[in-house]
């Protein structure tokens, strides 16, 4: 195993536990009370460029050209929500968390697919920190004062199933890191039937959905070593500590997050049946950070942008096993060429898409921005080594949730002024090439409802 990386929440990387940690704030936080609620909204049309795109694991089809790299939009524009959309816009109903108008911070929001009504859902006075929507009636599951509450799909009815208490910080005993380890409930996520819900907390955990406040621990986390004698961890063998991340289509399978105790890490594959995990290992380095199951489970997509502690490209992953194969090295190796090679490319949030598209986004070079590279939007077809621009706009996106089927992405799009938390104006992106959308909303940690909750969704 690899474990030379971690993720730095998707871009810059750590050498340490604690911002490794800070990193699962900086994706789910409660948003930041500074940012600002109102979106411009100005038309502008984008060319169409919908090449056609066998499955990524079909025969070999012959090799473009290389594309040439879109056009920079540090200040993107594009249409309004009523100017592009009078019916329905998004594919279901968007919820997030955001600022509601009198600028509270950290609550669960709600856009409607028409991507007009904008709704407050939760009103917690501690905030949320995480959550997740089931899939199947739109009921919430959120943290919030390190608790783990279920909800409808409206906020109503409130079930507390789980209270971890007060996170406890001691500096002469229990540190900070060892405290969210131990003690901070955090990414929750309803399976794909919506009957139960994998949670962090000192390991990884299921409960079933509903009324129950019973947990089992699928996968504890070692214990964390005493801070007053450090050196003794070296006597235990690697010492690791575990995070859900999402689950499989089929629901038999979690990819899960690993650290290693103090430093790095990975993902791996847990099989809920045997209760076997397998960390996901690639020849070429690219082993982090954005993950995609395929419609079927049994393989995924992995997407990286590192170039520290891991490398660019992007991998397909056995889900049975975790090794992986590369189908694009973002940096491969140029005789004569010392550093970053000339044609350097990073990925980022892959879909594959259910008609066999694969779809993410990727940036050529870094464009005389070191740390802060413009994504376009691209496709990638089975046996080729180049991806196909399928707009000629480009973006800085922290964070992407694509439509199930592929139409659009909405990006949370903060520009070069990237916050901790994740929050910034959010744009729908489609892939037809037709006008980007500024949605009337800030924020971030985007989730899908079902396409009826709201009662504006359409599948």
């Amino acid at each position: 195993m690899n474990s030379k990386h971690f993720w730095t929440d998707r871009r810059l990387a750590w050498l340490l536990l604690v911002p490794m940690l800070l990193a699962c704030d900086f994706i789910t936080g409660a948003i930041s009370r500074n940012d600002a609620t109102d979106v411009p909204a100005q038309a502008e049309t984008v060319p169409a460029d919908q090449p056609e795109a066998p499955s990524i694991a079909g025969p070999t089809a012959t090799k473009p050209a290389p594309p040439p790299t879109p056009p920079i939009s540090p200040s993107p524009t594009g249409a309004s929500p009523r100017q592009t959309a009078e019916a329905t816009l998004l594919p279901a109903p968007l919820y997030f968390i955001g600022q509601n108008a009198q600028g509270q911070a950290g609550q669960i929001m709600r856009l409607e697919a028409t991507g007009l009504e904008l709704q407050q859902i939760t009103d917690e006075p501690e905030g949320i920190f995480d959550f997740d929507v089931s899939p199947v009636d739109g009921r919430l599951v959120y943290v919030s004062g390190n608790k783990l509450i279920e909800t409808g799909p409206n906020g109503d009815n409130p079930i507390v199933k789980v209270d971890a208490g007060p996170i406890t910080v001691d500096p002469t005993a229990v540190p900070a890191e060892q405290a969210r380890i131990s003690q901070r409930i955090d990414k929750p996520r309803f399976s794909p039937d919506g009957g139960q819900i994998v949670f962090g907390l000192n390991g990884v955990n299921l409960i079933l959905a509903g009324a129950a406040t019973e947990y089992a621990v699928l996968l504890p986390s070692d214990p964390y070593p005493d801070p007053n004698n450090p050196a003794a961890a070296t006597d235990q063998g690697p010492i690791r500590f575990y995070w859900p991340d999402s689950w499989s289509p089929d629901g038999r399978r979690l990819l899960i997050q690993f650290a290693y105790y103090p430093e790095a890490g990975g993902l791996a594959v847990y099989d809920l049946a045997s209760g076997e995990w397998n960390p996901v290992t690639n020849a070429d380095g690219i082993e982090c950070c954005d993950w995609a199951w395929s419609p079927d489970s049994e393989i995924a997509f992995l997407a990286s942008d590192l170039l520290a502690y891991g490398r660019p490209g992007l991998a397909q992953v056995s889900t049975t096993t975790g090794g992986s194969q590369t189908l694009i090295n973002g940096a491969p190796d140029t005789p004569g060429v010392t550093g970053l090679p000339p044609n350097l490319q990073v990925f980022k949030a892959p879909l594959a898409a259910g008609d066999g598209r694969l779809l993410l986004f990727t940036a050529i070079g870094y464009q005389d921005e070191p740390l802060q590279p413009m994504f376009h939007m691209a496709e990638v077809t089975a046996g080729v080594t180049q991806t196909v621009p399928l707009r000629d706009d480009a973006y800085f996106p922290v964070e992407v949730l694509w439509a199930p089927d592929g139409r659009g992405a909405v990006l949370v799009n903060p520009g070069p002024n990237m916050t901790i938390p994740v929050a910034g104006p959010l744009l729908w992106l489609p892939t037809d090439g037709g006008p980007a959308v500024n949605l009337p909303a800030v924020g971030g940690a985007l989730r899908w409802g079902p396409a009826l909750i709201g009662g504006s969704g359409s599948d």
